[in-house]
């Protein structure tokens, strides 16, 4: 969920960038993880870098179903390969 602000800030992002911005959110869930630390919210480092690490693997997983998405393969692909063979 996001805030008025947050929404804001991410559409006007979306504007200015040529590229996808998907991963915007886990930016600044990351900085907020940060903020805790540094805030003594959270009190370990080691749970600091468990919850980066989670992170950059949502976004790792974000990047390849952006890249997914990017490729333009036709639904009769398989088709084609059939009579091919």
């Amino acid at each position: 969920m996001m805030t008025q602000e947050e929404l804001e800030l991410y559409r006007a992002s979306v504007e200015d960038c040529s590229f996808g911005v998907y991963f915007l959110p886990l930016v600044w869930a990351e900085d907020l993880v940060d903020k805790m630390y540094q805030e003594k919210s959270i009190n370990h480092k080691r749970k600091v870098e468990c919850l980066i690490q989670e992170l950059l693997a949502g976004r790792l997983a974000l990047a390849t179903l952006y890249t997914y998405d990017m490729l333009k393969v036709p639904l009769v692909y398989t088709q084609v390969g059939q009579c091919s063979l």
